[in-house]
């Protein structure tokens, strides 16, 4: 049973017998109704899926992490740290093209890391995520943290998350890319990324200098998202000076003990990166022989 709904139904019978039997709903995780509305619900939180400990079944329960150390890999680590939920590292050498194997794109068909095997999924089956963004909304829905269950708190967490996979992680790698692997003749695309990413930490800037943490009051994925690129000074030739506030929050993440226990797993995962050859960069880049335009 599901926040009192039978089984997995959410049919509006169903919704409305739940609001019913919960006067209390909009105090209970989960169901949130309009004021003064009995019963019209506006959506359904659901609960963690049933371990099978919980089920009395004879199951090791473990999520295959397919990972290298990009900043979008980090963020799971730290997520699958902070949850406290086991997982099984399988490294991906994406310098070495592992990422293009048949098996690997059954399990991916974009050919990239982070993705995950959930060996308790939905229905406790096997289920497959794909992308960081939605890697961390599956198991902030899966353990109920790390995602506000209160409506506005949670639309601001997920406004952020997507700030953060639409905006900082496309333009921060594009400008490691055009920056540090692209060669000279790219002067336009250099300054066009280095300007992009100035400007988030600019707006970065000015959501920390309001709130504690970027979504508000609380730590939650827009954080974990976020912290892997914004860290990244050094990376990214931004001055820490200039973001005195951002620098400030970046800190204050590095200290958690999740955190601390995610980056010395990554530090332990290795790759041909510093040895790869000029046609396993290109196939990398999709440049070269590779390129499709």
């Amino acid at each position: 049973m599901i926040n009192g709904l039978p089984g997995d139904c959410v049919c509006r019978p169903c919704l409305r017998k739940a609001a019913g039997a919960h006067p209390d709903s909009q105090a209970r995780p989960g169901t949130t109704t309009r004021a003064g509305e009995t019963g019209a619900t506006l959506f359904v939180y659901r609960e963690p899926p049933q371990s099978a400990a919980a089920r009395q079944e004879t199951v090791i329960i473990m999520i295959d992490f397919y990972a290298l150390t990009s900043p979008n890999v980090q963020k799971i680590f730290i997520m699958l740290e902070e949850c406290g939920l086991p997982y099984n590292v399988k490294p991906v050498d994406v310098w070495a093209g592992e990422q293009f194997t048949p098996e690997f794109a059954k399990i991916n068909p974009l050919q990239k890391v982070p993705a995950i095997i959930d060996s308790d999924g939905p229905d406790g089956k096997p289920y497959t995520v794909i992308e960081s963004g939605a890697i961390l909304i599956y198991l902030a829905e899966k353990t109920g943290r790390f995602i506000p269950h209160e409506p506005v708190a949670r639309y601001d967490t997920l406004q952020w998350l997507i700030v953060q996979v639409a905006n900082v992680g496309p333009m921060s790698g594009q400008h490691v890319h055009f920056s540090k692997f692209a060669g000279a003749g790219n002067d336009y695309s250099a300054r066009r990324y280095r300007t992009q990413v100035l400007k988030l930490f600019d707006l970065y800037e000015q959501r920390l200098g309001a709130h504690p943490f970027v979504a508000g009051r609380e730590y939650t994925i827009a954080d974990i998202a976020a912290w892997p690129w914004l860290r990244n000074f050094e990376l990214l030739a931004v001055d820490p000076a200039s973001y005195p506030t951002v620098k400030k929050w970046a800190d204050k993440i590095a200290a958690r003990d999740a955190v601390k226990r995610a980056l010395a797993k990554v530090a332990t995962l290795k790759s041909v990166r510093d040895k790869a050859s000029d046609d396993q960069k290109d196939r990398f880049f999709a440049r070269g022989n590779y390129a499709r335009a």
